[in-house]
Order: structure tokens, then sequence, then C-alpha cells
């Protein structure tokens, strides 16, 4: 039983936080002075309410005026509906709230702390086709950048400032989409430690004393076969690793770390590991770091995902498209995008100049013709146009902070590396980033 005050907790507050619990049915008694009124919750939705002579909707409109009195709230069991006769059917529980994703997670195993890695499936077709019924928002891609090896919920609340609603909602959707899955799953993929799924001895199934001599042998034969393949793939991971670093180096070169660069004292290149928290050794597969993880490409993530967005047309562009005054162009592109054309499609139609195209969507979007759909797309039209560099994308993206940044610029200095080339060697951007954007902005350079 629950008793309370209205004038501490509103009537609607508390309809909607007993609506939240799934499954469960309640009656709120009120009492404010000699007036009386009931109320009936069942699985998130009200059912009934009653005030003297009112009832339904009636009843409800005047309970929910009551500033003053009292509620008493009890908790019904599964038969209570055989003693009344609902009048109403108003849904109170909020789809997906906090709770809602809470118990979800809860039902995967998953929470703040669990340490998340990308999942196989992310990429895929079957991956991309969920996305267009629950799309990923930019935190989303971010924790994926930055989590790729394993690291958990709880750390990106702090990395970037995330809240536990915030961070939490994250979680969801990239476990509702399948773009994560826990560490653990990581581990058993690549056979590593306990995760090899080896039996222990309380899940070998029991043996009766007359069987056990015969089947000792084959125990022991079984248990060396299972490290047979513990060191097969071991050794599997192990080569694919040297694979990956001669191929990062396709003249055969030594594998570029921050020794391999021009002169600094070891004194400095151990300083900037520690102060800019970089991985400059490859670790083996699914081994947990809490230094810098390998990213996903985020900067060509966000030019393709800019590709594909339709800016919304904002009501003074609706107006702007009736005036007879404007651009012929501008008109033009504006009236693409009310078709809900993509970005690409309208840059690349016939007759137009790419960088045209998108330098009149970034002075569409600052005179509010256009809507961006976060601050992202704004960020990435900035980036491929060069009025952003690169440096202070990634600022804004969080791969790197400015602390981080300084001791780069630092570096870059000190040995004559270009700072770009070492946003590379250090993992804050990938190759594959740099050869897209280089290309893109070749691409929509002016005409």
């Amino acid at each position: 039983m629950i008793e309370g005050s209205l004038v501490d907790v509103g009537l609607p507050g508390l309809l909607q936080f007993l609506a939240t619990e799934a499954g469960k049915s309640y009656k709120v008694r009120l009492l404010n002075g000699n007036n009386r009124g009931e109320l009936f919750l069942s699985e998130g939705e009200l059912i009934y309410a009653a005030f003297g002579i009112l009832e339904g909707d009636d009843a409800l409109i005047e309970l929910l005026a009551w500033r003053e009195g009292g509620f008493i709230v009890d908790k019904l069991s599964s038969r209570f509906r055989e003693t009344i006769t609902p009048n109403m059917k108003l849904p109170m529980r909020l789809t997906n709230s906090f709770a809602d994703q809470m118990a979800f997670l809860t039902e995967q195993g998953m929470g703040l702390n669990t340490e998340i890695v990308t999942s196989s499936r992310f990429g895929t077709a079957e991956w991309q086709a969920v996305l267009a019924k629950q799309p990923l928002t930019k935190d989303d891609f971010v924790v994926l950048g930055w989590a790729k090896e394993g690291r958990s919920m709880r750390e990106a609340m702090r990395e970037f400032q995330f809240d536990a609603v915030r961070a939490t909602a994250s979680l969801y959707r990239l476990v509702l989409t399948g773009s994560v899955e826990p560490c653990q799953k990581f581990a058993e993929s690549l056979g590593l430690g306990t995760a090899l799924g080896a039996q222990t001895s309380e899940e070998l199934p029991l043996l009766n004393e007359a069987s056990s001599d015969n089947m000792e042998g084959d125990i022991e034969q079984e248990k060396a076969l299972k490290q047979s393949e513990k060191s097969a793939k071991e050794a599997k991971i192990k080569q694919e690793l040297e694979n990956k670093i001669l191929s990062a180096n396709p003249e055969g070169s030594a594998a570029q770390t921050f020794e391999s660069l021009p002169a600094l004292t070891a004194q400095d290149v151990e300083a900037h590991k520690k102060k800019a928290a970089v991985a400059v050794e490859p670790k083996p597969a699914g081994a947990f770091d809490i230094r810098r993880t390998d990213p996903l490409p985020l900067v060509a993530i966000d030019i393709e995902r800019l590709f594909q967005v339709s800016l919304p047309l904002a009501p003074f562009g609706q107006i702007a498209l009736n005036n007879d005054a404007l651009d012929n162009d501008l008109k033009s592109i504006l009236s693409d995008f009310r078709e809900k054309k993509s970005l690409i499609e309208v840059a690349t139609a016939k007759g137009r100049y790419p960088g045209q195209v998108l330098y009149t969507c970034k002075f569409s979007l600052e005179r509010g013709y256009l809507e961006p759909p976060d601050a992202v797309v704004s960020l990435t039209i900035d980036l491929l146009l060069g009025r952003v560099e690169l440096d202070q994308y990634l600022l804004q993206r969080r791969r790197m902070t400015g602390e981080e940044l300084r001791e780069l610029n630092e570096m870059s200095r000190q040995k004559g590396v270009r700072l770009i080339e070492l946003f590379v060697q250090t993992g804050i951007i990938t190759q594959s980033d740099l050869d897209r954007l280089n290309a893109e902005r070749e691409r929509f350079a002016p005409r």
C-alpha cells in the first residue's frame, strides 16, 4: 500500500508512475474532505473512474482538478476485474520509456556496466533493414566508434557527459538493432579463455562408477582436442594481426609507431602515451584496453549519412518558394528537398555542380530555408566545404580531447610530421576516413 498527499504528488504524475509498472493492477482511492473518488489501473490502462454519481471520463475530469487531499494505492490481484465493470479505457503507459528500456536490457542480460563490442551484424544488409525501423542517433554512432573493442556505457557517461537516461536510451537502441553485443560473446567468438565453452567439472555429465573407467580416456582425449583447437585459434588470431600490420605497410616496412617517427626522446613518447591515452602497439583481438581503441571510420560514416538525408523544408522555406524574386537555382534545390530527395540526389542532378549545391544548402540552413536534422549534418557540410578544419571537427565529434590535440600539435611541431598523419597513426581516424574526406572535398570543391 502507498499513501501520500496530492500536494506532494499530483494525480497525473501518480497515474503515470503506476502505469509504468507493466503487468500490474492498482486501485487508487482519493480523499478530499467528505469527497471520495476511485480509480482502477490495469496493465498500464485506466479502466475505471468514479466520483459520486459521476463515472468514466466525467469522474476523471473532476478528480484531475483536485490540488489537495490524500491518496491510498492498493496493489490488486489478477482477479479484481471480476468485481468491477470497466467504464473507460485510457492508455496511461508511455511506450519506450526509461522503465521499458531498462526492462528490455535486463531481459537481454545487459546493463550500463556491461562491456560491449561492435556486433558481427553491424553493417550487414540485415542490420541496415533493422535501422529502417529503428534508426540510430549521433550518440549511438559516437559510442560505436569509441567502444569498438570493449567499453561500457558507464565509461561513455564519463567520456561524453551522458546522464543515465541518455546512456540507457543509447544502449537500448544499440542492442535492439544488433549493433553491439556483450564483450563476453566477443571473446567466445574468438575462442579465448573460459569463453571457449569448455565444460567444467560441474557441467560434465555424471558418470556412474562402472562407466567412469571406460570414459576417463575419452574425457582426457576431448580435453586435449579442445586445447589443440584453442592453440590453433590463438595462432590464427596472431597471424591475422601480423597480416593486418603488413597490409597497412604494403612496401614491407615495419608497422609505424611513435618510436619509428623522427626522433623524440623516450621520455617525450612515454609522456604522450599517458596523456593522450593512445594505443601504439597492436593488441590481441578482443583484448580490452582502457586506452583508445581502433575507431570505426567516423568521418566516412558522417559523410555517407549526410548524403542520404533529405533536409526538411522550414516554414520560411515554404514561403520563400512562393517568392518570384528568389533565385531560380535556389528555388529548384528547395523544391527537390520538398519532394524528400536525398542530398546526394539533389547535388548530382543533371546540370548542377555538387559544390555549388552544397554551398547553397549551407546558405539555406543559415537563412532558415532548410532545417538540419541534427548538428552533425551541419558540421559535416562545413567539413566538406573547408569551413571547419579536421582537428576542430574531431574535437566536436569527441574523437579526441583538447589535451590530446595539444599534445599532437606539439609532437607535429617537434618531429616535423603533419598533424593529419598523426591522426591516422594514433588511431583517431582511419586511413579510409582520410581518403574519403579528400575525395569528397575534391568533388565538392568550387568550380
